[in-house]
């Protein structure tokens, strides 16, 4: 039906990133022992890093993330799809801030396998 359908329009994940939607945190990822690409969506990086503004906390938040999520995907395969995790945003107060993400794999712009961390209403 499509076979020669011509595509009018695609938006990458590398133009994605450079326009602040998706965040690369590639470089932390690594150190969580992660072997892909790691990008978190815009409404992810903002409900688990940027929440409150305090720049000095975000290595430690992204880090707390790339943990939960690698803990969430444990040694799944490269073809796996997703892995749901929690993470407390809580700063020690009486009632918890629990916030749920995803951790996507999915094709990259060349095809390749990418994982994106995003809300579940992002998927």
């Amino acid at each position: 039906m499509f076979e020669n359908a011509e595509v009018i329009h695609s938006y990458t994940r590398a133009q994605a990133i450079a326009d602040g939607f998706l965040f690369d945190v590639t470089e932390a990822a690594r150190a969580e022992r992660f072997r892909l690409p790691v990008a978190l969506a815009f409404y992810a990086y903002a409900e688990a890093i940027d929440y409150d503004g305090n720049t000095d906390a975000h290595t430690a938040r992204i880090t707390a993330v790339l943990s939960a999520a690698r803990a969430a995907i444990g040694d799944w395969p490269e073809s796996a799809y997703r892995g749901e995790f929690r993470i407390d945003r809580g700063e020690g107060g009486a009632e918890p801030d629990v916030l749920t993400l995803i951790a996507h794999c999915g094709p990259g712009d060349q095809g390749e396998p990418v994982i994106t961390i995003m809300r579940p209403a992002d998927d």
